[in-house]
């Protein structure tokens, strides 16, 4: 009985979603949307989309243009369309992102569908499989990945407007011409799909021959469609390696195609390295991918995050699939030799012309933090190719289905996961921003934050120097930046502290900044404490960090103001606001306690105590002991460093030196008075 309704209930909806084509992409939208938005009012910006950010900070739009200029000049018009809309909303970027990527596959699925019509089935897979593809996992960097999406759009149009003119000939001077337009913007946009246009001739001969032509006469056709493109392509090709690169200003030199130059000088060791850059990629697209990502060789059992994004996953796309049913609802879709011949042929088309401008360049998906990236043009090649061989090896629908379900449901949960460690990742950007802004209310022009490492994941150097900038600039920002994001990579401590006159030079692209060693402020943030500005008892903090003695050394405090305003370019994005946490007071003492201004960071520890906020880690009493015991409140002081000490015995070294400093700069206090702490027990590197 059961069954029988939940049969009729699945018959209906099957016969519903055939009635209303336009139910497709809504189903499509809702897999995207599952996959990027379950957590997308708390996801941020990453990695390259904060220079994007900083720029539309910019007085002048024009810059824009000159930013794109080093390697995608046309690139800018995505920006100039979507700044205006999304403005510093992360949710309104991250949805931005969201939509590129649905359309682009419906550009795609629909593309395809013309040329196979009998294959709605699968291609309606493929299209999922595209934007649930677990290959690419950074969709989260919206700014930077939605430009990619709306370019592939573009591409998708161009496609579906060559196709829709071969197939209707008394509108194809409507949609030829319109379908040439929409090439020139995307291969001008970005080079990612220039490999693509290699499909055209195909797609064009097989769709002459299904409309009964002859072979013979097909072959001239096609050559005649395609001409028009073929001169577009070759035009941007001679532009793109001839009039475009400037190697003195270094435009077009980051994505040119080397490897044709290093045949000429090379043939051989270039011939070996492209084979195997081939192999490599090709292996990651249809083993790695599915073995390692969406079939982790360990499972976090313990991890709600990864048991939900399961069941939410495979529980959705069970229940979606019913809407793309096969026509055919009992033995389903048997594909003919024809079809799996051209689906094999269009696939490895699409990865391998997709990928070649990436390898051209001497690049390859499978080398590089970032480089999964390099895959996007050819995620629906991937897919069609995975599920025709499913098609071929399964004839039963149900197991087919079954299967589908399974990898679909399986690539949402990655997706699902990866989405959370974006949301980690923008948290501990909050909390570096928002401490650094409650430490360092206001920061001199030219000024350095140097730091061991990255503070976060998905971060680079210079992506979080665009936020110190919108951070610590109320007013107007130009390209001249006033502060530099750095660390031991690019400079070395010990040498700066040696030699302030040192200078600090960095930038990207239009950007520039010019500083020196004198102007440095230091920073760390640990892994479960505060955000700290090192000075000389915080650099002898038994971490493992070479030359981390000269961190302190280097920390010029009097750059430093305690006072800032109240909003900055950054507050829209991130609240820097005061807060009820122990980080804030901690902060804030710290600050006023680096000024010699012991009243009020004692002030700030007081106000902790009442609202029973306690340190995150032992060393974070420090600046309060200080605070004390300069201002003659010995027993106090007293009393934290042996809470400290009792806490954790990483904090004795730098405390144990700070009592040496206080006993040595005021020798009427008492050693009596201090020893229950300052002892050759506990300082055991320091003389009582």
């Amino acid at each position: 009985m059961i069954k029988s309704k939940i049969s009729s209930v699945v018959l209906k909806i099957s016969r519903f979603s055939d009635a209303h084509p336009v139910v497709f992409p809504f189903v499509l939208l809702a897999f995207a949307l599952v996959a990027y938005g379950l957590f997308i009012t708390e996801l941020g910006f990453y990695w390259d989309d904060w220079p994007p950010i900083l720029l539309s900070h910019l007085p002048e739009k024009s810059m824009v243009w000159d930013y794109f200029l080093y390697d995608r000049p046309f690139q800018s018009w995505t920006y100039y369309l979507l700044f205006p809309i999304c403005r510093d909303s992360a949710f309104l970027w991250q949805l931005s992102a969201i939509l590129a990527r649905w359309t682009a596959s419906l550009t795609l699925y629909y593309t395809f569908k013309n040329v196979f019509p009998r294959q709605k089935n699968l291609l309606q897979w493929a299209a999922v499989f595209f934007v649930v593809f677990p290959g690419f996992a950074d969709q989260f960097a919206s700014v930077s990945f939605g430009s990619h999406f709306i370019v592939y759009t573009v591409f998708g149009l161009s496609l579906l407007f060559m196709v829709m003119a071969i197939k209707e000939p008394r509108k194809f001077w409507l949609f030829y011409p319109l379908s040439l337009v929409f090439t020139i913007i995307h291969l001008f946009s970005m080079e990612y799909f220039v490999g693509l246009e290699l499909l055209r001739p195909l797609l064009i001969y097989w769709l002459l021959i299904d409309g009964g032509q002859k072979k013979s006469k097909s072959l001239l056709k096609t050559l005649l469609h395609w001409l028009p493109y073929l001169a577009v392509l070759g035009f941007y090709v001679y532009w793109r390696m001839i009039i475009y690169p400037d190697p003195e200003l270094g435009y077009g030199m980051a994505n040119y195609p080397h490897l044709f130059t290093d045949f000429v000088n090379a043939p051989l060791d270039t011939l070996v390295n492209f084979l195997q850059a081939i192999y490599s990629d090709f292996r990651f697209l249809m083993v790695g991918i599915w073995t390692d990502r969406i079939i982790p060789t360990a499972i976090e059992i313990k991890s709600v995050t990864f048991w939900l994004s399961v069941i939410i996953g495979v529980g959705f796309t069970l229940v979606m699939h019913y809407f793309f049913q096969d026509e055919n609802r009992v033995e389903g879709l048997s594909l003919k030799a024809k079809e799996v011949f051209r689906n094999v042929t269009l696939s490895l088309a699409i990865i391998l012309f997709g990928l070649f401008p990436i390898w051209s360049s001497l690049r390859q998906i499978t080398k590089g933090k970032w480089s999964d990236r390099f895959d996007i043009p050819v995620m629906f090649g991937v897919a069609i190719l995975l599920i025709t061989i499913l098609f071929i090896i399964v004839m039963s629908s149900k197991t087919r289905n079954i299967i589908l379900i399974i990898i679909t449901g399986l690539s949402i949960s990655y997706q699902i996961q990866m989405a959370n460690e974006y949301r980690k990742d923008f948290n501990r950007q909050k909390t570096f921003y928002t401490q650094l802004a409650w430490r360092i209310p206001s920061l001199e022009p030219g000024t350095t934050i140097f730091s061991p490492g990255i503070p976060t994941g998905k971060e680079a150097d210079y992506s979080i120097s665009m936020g110190l900038n919108l951070l610590f600039n109320s007013e107007t920002i130009n390209t001249d930046l006033d502060y530099w994001f750095t660390t031991p990579r690019y400079y070395n401590p010990a040498e700066m502290a040696v030699d302030p006159s040192i200078e600090i030079t960095d930038g990207l692209r239009i950007f520039n900044f010019k500083g020196t060693a004198s102007k440095v402020v230091n920073v760390f943030m640990s892994d479960g404490g505060c955000v700290w500005v090192i000075d000389h008892y915080y650099a002898i903090y038994p971490e493992k960090i070479n030359n981390f003695y000269y961190y302190g050394e280097l920390t010029n405090q009097d750059v430093i103001g305690e006072t800032g305003p109240l909003t900055n370019n950054l507050s829209e994005i991130i609240d820097t606001s005061p807060q009820n946490t122990w980080c804030y007071f901690f902060e804030k003492g710290d600050l006023f306690q680096s000024k010699g201004k012991y009243e009020e960071a004692i002030d700030y520890y007081e106000q902790a105590v009442s609202k029973n906020l306690v340190p995150l880690e032992a060393i974070e009493f420090l600046p309060f002991i200080k605070s004390y015991a300069y201002s003659g409140l010995i027993d106090e002081a007293v009393a934290l460093t042996a809470e400290s000490f009792r806490r954790e015995t990483l904090s004795y070294q730098p405390i144990c030196q700070l009592w040496h400093d206080v006993l040595e700069e005021n020798p009427s206090i008492p050693l009596s008075s201090v020893e229950t702490v300052y002892n050759s027990q506990n300082c055991s590197t320091l003389e009582p």
